[in-house]
């Protein structure tokens, strides 16, 4: 439940394609005085509040919800995507349990 709902307030802020996982940094219509719908930029807060329960921006659980919840990204894509030192890939398998755990940490957060 918790994963679906970070999905539709994902969709509802607006935020397909976009790469960037700060959206403080996304360019147009979202700056201040634009004429964003108040409804995309309060899903906005919303998506901001989960990443930042998630750890925040950079942190494992965000990444993954990022691009596995919002954007739609395999498992084994956004592994692929994730690189370490030496250039190293991250596992599927962890990726996976990160993705669990992040989704019981939603499930807090929403109180879901």
């Amino acid at each position: 439940a918790a994963a679906r709902k970070f999905e539709e307030i994902f969709h509802r802020a607006s935020l397909a394609g976009v790469a960037s996982r700060d959206i403080r940094l996304i360019p147009g219509e979202g700056t201040p005085g634009g004429p964003e719908p108040h409804r995309i930029l309060s899903a906005r807060d919303d998506v901001w509040e989960a990443i930042r329960a998630l750890g925040g921006i950079g942190s494992p659980g965000a990444n993954v919800v990022w691009d596995v919840l919002g954007l739609g990204m395999t498992i084994k894509a956004h592994a692929e995507r994730c690189q370490f030192g030496g250039g190293r890939s991250l596992n599927p398998m962890t990726a996976t349990g990160i993705l669990v755990q992040a989704c019981f940490t939603l499930a807090a957060h929403f109180g879901t």
